[in-house]
């Protein structure tokens, strides 16, 4: 027997309040639902093969996600109720929820409160000879979020904060730079975020993407 099964990331949590978003890792929390509802399909079918997938997206379900249990007889309505019914007991149970951990940036700990994400940007000779840049003044990092707060996007040197999206048309920008930042922002998870100079740590706490907090206690 064969059972497939899916869901939509966003109709998991897409009710979530800013304190849960604040809390809880949304992706790691949609994986983790997944996780758990194919574990339960395991335990009630121990010999049917599972296929348990997911999308981005919120609303109605595409058809590979809908639920069918099925065989070279053909297709359970009964059974197929049956698994949705164990689904919205995964849901209902909320175990698939993964708090956020601290990150430890510049000797400080933060909870990031939004999706972060990072590139690195090559500059003066490594744009120029098109190769990756061999030193950190060779490249600017640009970091953005998809969340909707008072910034966009920070570029940073080696010296610090270059430019931000609420700042760029104010200072000299490099034009062929700014369209690579540009472009940069529109593609999230090019890779994730670990770190950055504390002149730009205190403009995501102020902008609301990171939260400052207390080292975590040794377990």
């Amino acid at each position: 027997m064969n059972i497939r099964t899916g869901y939509l990331n966003g109709n998991l949590t897409c009710e979530w309040s800013a304190e849960d978003t604040a809390q809880y890792d949304e992706a790691a929390s949609w994986a983790r639902y997944g996780e758990l509802l194919k574990e339960a399909l395991r335990k009630e079918f121990p010999d049917a093969e599972i296929t348990v997938q997911s999308q981005d997206g919120v609303g109605s379900m595409p058809r590979p996600l809908n639920t069918a249990v099925y065989d070279d007889s053909g297709e359970y309505d009964a059974l197929a109720a049956e698994v949705d019914d164990i689904a919205a007991r995964v849901y209902e149970a909320f175990d698939w929820l993964v708090k956020r951990e601290p990150m430890e940036i510049q000797g400080r700990y933060y909870i990031p409160q939004v999706p972060i994400y990072q590139a690195q940007i090559p500059t003066g000779a490594a744009r120029r000879d098109g190769r990756a840049p061999s030193h950190d003044g060779e490249c600017v990092w640009v970091t953005w979020t998809t969340a909707d707060t008072l910034l966009r996007w920070i570029v940073e040197d080696n010296g610090g904060v270059s430019y931000t999206s609420e700042s760029y048309t104010d200072v000299d920008v490099d034009e062929e730079e700014l369209a690579e930042v540009l472009e940069c922002i529109d593609e999230p998870g090019n890779q994730p975020f670990t770190g950055s100079g504390s002149e730009a740590l205190d403009l995501m706490v102020l902008a609301g993407w990171l939260q400052p907090c207390d080292e975590p206690a040794d377990e």
